[in-house]
């Protein structure tokens, strides 16, 4: 057997795991694609202008449509979900509301199917679910089975199951509108809104083990010099794919997605002239995340400010039960009473404009005016020094314009939590020891000014004396190996490549002994 041979048979073996990997079960919010970034929810935003009387609607992009479906087959689930066995399903698509509003006296607002597509002889079937991730109390009542069958909608988030039986692509149309009370009968007067939600089921992609073994025996088959520029095409695109690009802010901090870390909402309802806030407790704590060395956020653009930080936006201010709106002239804030030292507030989308400070980030007010929309604000550190950071609020109705408080409303209060992994002061060069490799990116630091500095060890953005006694106070230059070179270990991929360069060169060498 020569070296080509064992080597696709080493691949084989290497690779294996992955080209045959399972799906984890019932991943509520997963996007069947593969790709982390399209996972998490995709909200259908309904709004309501009273003074037109007229609903709107707009789907989340992205995650981008179709979504794709993940796959049951193969995998069991609890009796309430055994309708996904043996088929695809997506729950990503979320009813929500776009700002405070309620319907008109005597109305609810009612969600139609008028319409579905799907391949010759397969279904497309829809589960009633739920808010976000709460799968232990979704009815899983069957919905929209025919065309023109209606739901009263409640104006909570609402994440229904769509599954189906057979590959292909699929879609359903919905008109939103407002209903009688009780019996969903269209109202005169109000304009109707529709959407139509896109599905497709997975399409198996070649896994990288599987590429690598096409290529072996590609190789084995093809001449010499095709072999050669093969291989060199490979490493070409895996140079390529090695390059470092500027990153987004990922919802769990570093460059956890969404699908990976859950949102953590904090409910604010207003009922009976009462504000309440409720956190999300079957979320775990959300953690400060700092980005691999590898990777940096653009520091031109909207988020350079957290280079060198760990951040999460996570916390989500969201929509609960609201039976009335706020007194005309007034609006529901929310002001920050304590927060940790250090611990830095960014709004996000739709609250804009994105990568504003608040909530007193850097002289900012403590006071921030809620939309009525679903909100994660980034929450950032720089080099956490402790373990825990937290940030407490009042919820009130204040003015609209000024968010002076009103004092005919109690305020409601809520704390915010986050857990973080502490930095090691001083160390500038992120290698886990703090030594004279610190000191010389702290030297050719000093004097900048802004955020994200790597030698800026206080995080007052600016390199100076005092992050260089910083550093001073935790240098120890005791010869050991920095972390960084013990962690720089062969991946997978570059043992794949290595077999394969000592390949081309050992059939090389054979072919020109023959010629």
């Amino acid at each position: 057997m020569n070296l080509l041979h064992r080597s696709a048979i080493a691949l084989v073996s290497l690779f294996g795991a992955t080209a045959f990997g399972q799906l984890p079960p019932l991943p509520p919010m997963t996007n069947g694609d593969g790709n982390p970034a399209n996972n998490g929810m995709k909200h259908v935003m309904v709004g309501y202008d009273s003074e037109s009387q007229q609903l709107s609607v707009r789907v989340d992009d992205p995650p981008a449509s179709p979504v794709t479906m993940t796959s049951g087959f193969g995998m069991s689930f609890d009796s309430k979900f055994d309708v996904l066995e043996d088929r695809y399903f997506n729950s990503q698509h979320g009813w929500l509301p776009t700002g405070l509003w309620l319907p008109p006296a005597g109305a609810d607002v009612w969600i139609k199917r008028s319409s579905a597509t799907m391949p010759d002889g397969a279904t497309l079937a829809v589960y009633e679910g739920g808010m976000g991730p709460a799968l232990p109390n979704w009815s899983m009542q069957p919905l929209y089975a025919n065309d023109g069958d209606i739901w009263k909608w409640d104006l909570l988030m609402q994440h229904d199951l769509f599954v189906v039986d057979q590959p292909g692509e699929y879609s359903m149309t919905f008109e939103i509108y407002m209903g009688d009370l009780t019996t969903g009968e269209r109202l005169d007067g109000y304009e109707s809104a529709s959407t139509t939600l896109r599905f497709q089921t997975p399409v198996p992609e070649p896994t990288t083990g599987a590429m690598l073994l096409m290529a072996a025996i590609g190789c084995f088959f093809c001449r010499r010099r095709a072999t050669i520029g093969a291989l060199a095409m490979i490493g070409l695109c895996t140079c390529a794919s090695a390059t470092a690009a500027f990153v987004e802010p990922m919802m769990g901090g570093g460059q956890i997605t969404q699908g990976e870390a859950a949102m953590k909402h904090a409910d604010i309802s207003f009922l009976g002239g009462e504000l309440s806030v409720v956190v999300d407790d079957t979320v775990a704590t959300p953690k400060l995340t700092p980005l691999n060395p590898a990777d940096q956020f653009d520091l031109d653009g909207t988020w350079g400010m957290i280079n060198q930080h760990a951040y999460n936006f996570q916390y989500g201010w969201n929509r609960g039960d609201i039976d009335a709106l706020p007194p005309v002239g007034s609006w529901i804030w929310i002001e920050q009473l304590d927060a940790s030292p250090g611990l830095k507030t960014y709004q996000r989308p739709p609250a804009s404009p994105e990568g504003q400070a608040i909530f007193s980030t850097n002289g900012s007010s403590t006071r921030w005016r809620w939309s009525g929309e679903m909100t994660h604000n980034l929450y950032a550190v720089g080099s956490p020094t402790q373990s825990t950071y937290f940030a407490t609020y009042n919820v009130y109705i204040g003015d609209d314009l000024t968010g002076e408080p009103n004092p005919n409303f109690a305020p409601a209060q809520v704390t915010f939590e986050f857990s973080a992994t502490p930095i090691l002061a001083g160390d500038y060069n992120d290698d886990g020891i703090v030594n004279l490799a610190d000191y010389t990116v702290w030297r050719d630091n000093v004097g900048q000014t802004g955020s994200g500095l790597a030698a800026d060890g206080n995080s007052d953005e600016v390199v100076d004396k005092w992050d260089y006694e910083l550093w001073k106070a935790n240098h120890s230059d005791d010869g050991s190996m920095p972390a960084s070179l013990t962690a720089q270990v062969p991946e997978p991929m570059s043992i794949a490549l290595a077999i394969y360069v000592a390949a081309a060169l050992w059939w090389r060498r054979r072919s020109d002994s023959e010629e």
